[in-house]
């Protein structure tokens, strides 16, 4: 008993411990056996990247060196391990940029795509360029589990796609400080379609999930693409939307994202809206929304947060009015501390009721749209201007003068909570006289609980630089607050307490959706997981929130939350530690899922900077980081 007993704590220490694996080097030239090209420094002796696709193993690194890898046949990825082919948590398989080097796969003249996961976990692609690959960027489909990819740019490609095809699931994955521009154009030739069709608006710069009918819902073929963490990325140009999410539990946060007009109407005649703008630097070009959360699949709860975010410039489509920053088509998102300014529409657009499958509801089958939401502490600034075409009721123009709001709430759209957000120069103030408005102009909607905003009716913010003139800038505008603005200090508390407690943990709340526990995203970024850390390019991200109970200064983390119903919010809160607190203490955020301080002086500031806090994150560009 005594021998067997040793024998299995042998074998688990034995399977839990991290495989060490190779160091391996490839090039665009190499053709050398693969055991030739193992050393842990560069060898001069060369594998190809076809071999490594083959051949690597859990816990090796493949060293792909500078110059360009190109594809040599369609519909394969120039990294491809075969299916079902992974890593583990303690030893992933790493495709790298060899340390100072830049890889450039490229797919130019076949279909073909940068890399390609299928069932794979536990891969990690770091610091390499994908480029011209024009039937998709690159994807992760039925299965591609806890994979990470950093550190790479993603140029003039098709989709990238995180969306199970068939019967898999894509979930966990890690998509962070990466450079992803220019995905599926639409073509911009409108006469080209029968009269019957609406003009192509391309596709999307990056999809977590997809759009499926009633018939794929109903055998259990959607809905799976949950738990993905997409963070600190530069995400620019789309055809349709630069991001378009359809996965519960989607963290997305500190990104820069903007869609200013960037694809040729190569001829516009028969397209709904002409591509005529105040800037006539864009003057016949394309471009659309910038995200789109859509929760399609009859689920009532979604819980996505959306935080920390940079997002502008969205610009004008050929067949239809979304140029919108944020078109909020899912239930139970947390918008928060983001900055959306510059869009020809509107900074946010809550999109679609809830109904049933094949009603309305969501995009394609329906389900649950733009409803419950959490919108606090964010800044909209000079939305709905450049597109004079929607500014007044001109001949042909059906929707004008359209919504151009800070905030437009949807007719259809209902029980979203709008509070402390930071609301200035959005043209639907001169229009309608409402940064916060219902569609096409109605003031004061009753769909909405709208609280406590800073609106251009209380005056100049004192922004700081508010500067509009570089769309691809990662700082500007630089919307953070002076000294003397009004609006430090004079937000509102998110919450109450409904119970009382003295050194307690569990914490009654009238409102539980307004916080998040750090369950939500990907395994790999948070500490629990057991995967981040392990070295300066992929540190740890995500944490559950910090609180402060009754005063701004009795502060305490969170250790769980269980969530009430859509209509009946109130919920509890399990603390990380012992606190005491009154029936009825008001409660604010103070610390996000960063680990951000968002909380200074006796109450919030309205909108996404904090006065008083580090400036806020933003994504590194031209990084090349390895390990």
């Amino acid at each position: 008993m005594i021998i067997a007993m040793r024998l299995l704590i042998i074998l688990f220490i034995c399977w839990a411990s991290p495989v060490f694996g190779g160091t391996y080097w490839v090039s665009p030239t190499g053709s050398a056996a693969w055991s030739t090209c193992q050393k842990t420094s560069d060898p001069g002796v060369y594998c190809a990247l076809a071999a490594a696709n083959s051949n690597a193993q859990a816990g090796d690194t493949v060293y792909l060196k500078g110059g360009t890898y190109s594809v040599t046949s369609n519909y394969n990825g120039a990294i491809q391990p075969p299916k079902g082919h992974s890593g583990t948590r303690s030893s992933p398989i790493i495709f790298s940029a060899a340390p100072g080097e830049n890889p450039v796969c490229d797919g130019t003249g076949y279909t073909a795509t940068g890399f390609f996961l299928e069932g794979n976990s536990y891969i990690r692609i770091t610091g390499i360029t994908f480029q011209n690959f024009y039937w998709y960027g690159s994807v992760m489909m039925n299965g591609a589990n806890h994979n990470e990819v950093d550190h790479c740019t993603f140029n003039n490609n098709g989709t990238v796609v995180l969306d199970e095809i068939e019967t898999g699931s894509i979930t966990h994955n890690w998509l962070h400080n990466n450079t992803i521009t220019r995905g599926a154009q639409g073509p911009g030739n409108c006469v080209t379609y029968p009269p019957s069709s609406n003009p192509n608006e391309g596709g999307d710069l990056l999809d977590v999930g997809n759009a499926y009918g009633p018939s794929q819902q109903s055998s259990g073929f959607v809905g799976k693409d949950n738990n993905n963490t997409i963070e600190n990325n530069t995400l620019a140009y789309g055809g349709h939307a630069t991001v378009e999410v359809y996965g519960q539990y989607t963290v997305f946060k500190n990104n820069v994202v903007h869609n200013e007009p960037w694809y040729t109407a190569q001829n516009a005649t028969g397209c709904n809206f002409a591509p005529s703008y105040t800037n006539t630097a864009y003057n016949g070009l394309y471009s659309h929304r910038n995200l789109q959360f859509v929760g399609d699949w009859g689920f009532p709860q979604y819980f996505c947060l959306i935080e920390n975010n940079r997002v502008g410039y969205a610009g004008v489509n050929p067949d239809n009015d979304g140029a919108n920053n944020f078109e909020v088509s899912a239930p139970n998102l947390i918008i928060r501390y983001n900055y959306f300014y510059g869009a020809m529409n509107s900074g946010i657009f809550f999109k679609y009721g809830s109904g049933t499958p094949g009603q309305a509801g969501g995009n394609g089958a329906g389900g649950w749209g733009g409803v419950y939401n959490r919108v606090y502490n964010n800044t909209f600034y000079d939305n709905g201007w450049g597109y004079p075409y929607w500014y007044t009721a001109e001949p042909g123009c059906g929707v004008c003068p359209d919504d151009m709001a800070g905030i437009s709430v949807g007719g259809t759209s209902f029980g979203n909570v709008i509070i402390n957000n930071l609301l200035y120069n959005n043209h639907s103030y001169s229009v309608y006289g409402g940064d916060i408005i219902e569609r096409n102009g109605g003031l004061n909607p009753s769909n909405a609980i709208i609280s406590n905003n800073w609106t251009t009716a209380n005056g100049n913010p004192q922004f700081n630089n508010p500067d509009l003139t570089n769309t691809s800038s990662t700082t500007l505008p630089n919307l953070s607050l002076q000294s003397s603005s009004g609006a430090i200090n004079a937000g509102t508390y998110l919450t109450t307490a409904t119970n009382s407690g003295t050194s307690s943990t569990i914490l009654a709340v009238s409102d539980a959706m307004y916080f998040q526990d750090g369950t939500w995203g990907s395994d790999l970024a948070r500490p629990s997981g057991g995967y981040c850390g392990q070295g300066a390019n992929s540190p740890c991200t995500l944490f559950p929130d910090w609180i402060a109970i009754g005063t701004v200064g009795n502060v305490v983390q969170i250790a769980s939350v269980s969530y009430g119903t859509n209509s009946a919010p109130a919920g509890t809160i399990t603390l990380a530690s012992p606190m005491t607190w009154s029936n009825g203490a008001p409660i604010w955020l103070y610390q996000d899922s960063s680990g951000r301080r968002v909380l200074y002086g006796n109450a919030p500031d309205y909108g996404a900077n904090e006065y008083g806090s580090v400036a806020p994150l933003q994504p590194p560009t031209n990084l090349r980081i390895v390990n």
